[in-house]
């Protein structure tokens, strides 16, 4: 499998070379993905921000993989763990997605998209907590990742 073809979006070469740069951090001079991960949280606050979103978007990948059965032994966990957290911030509207298959949204997406001869003009009426009212942030989001990063 070529995984560098797997998202089969065009990304800069400059991201291209950090993301390979991470790799080989990763794979052979990283000590502790702790004590990494909390000397990250000391970069600017809108730099936490950013590098968030980073993580978000190898987290969605992962999850999208993992729906598709795209991931082996080496690392199913990190897939289906990210399938699970990227699934629960669906469910708490902290995320939007509709492509994701399991979500609560998708067979929505799916009758309404169908049911209007493919336009989704009128989409956010199917998204109640998505119009301004804020979501729900708790919806035992801890006990969910509890259950999941602690088997």
């Amino acid at each position: 499998m070529d995984y560098s073809k797997l998202s089969g979006a065009t990304i800069s070469e400059r991201d291209k070379a950090f993301a390979q740069e991470f790799a080989n951090f990763v794979n052979g001079s990283m000590c502790s993905p702790d004590q990494t991960g909390r000397e990250l949280t000391k970069a600017h606050r809108y730099l936490q921000q950013q590098m968030f979103k980073v993580f978000l978007g190898f987290m969605k990948q992962l999850a999208h993989n993992y729906q598709q059965g795209r991931y082996d032994d080496r690392n199913e966990w990190a897939s289906r763990l990210s399938a699970e957290a990227y699934q629960r911030l669906i469910e708490c509207d902290l995320i939007f997605d509709p492509e994701f298959p399991t979500s609560k949204y998708y067979n929505n997406v799916q009758t309404y998209d169908n049911a209007v001869g493919g336009s989704l003009e009128r989409l956010s009426s199917l998204f109640p907590g998505r119009q301004g009212k804020g979501s729900d942030l708790p919806c035992h989001l801890c006990a969910r990742w509890s259950a999941v990063v602690h088997p």
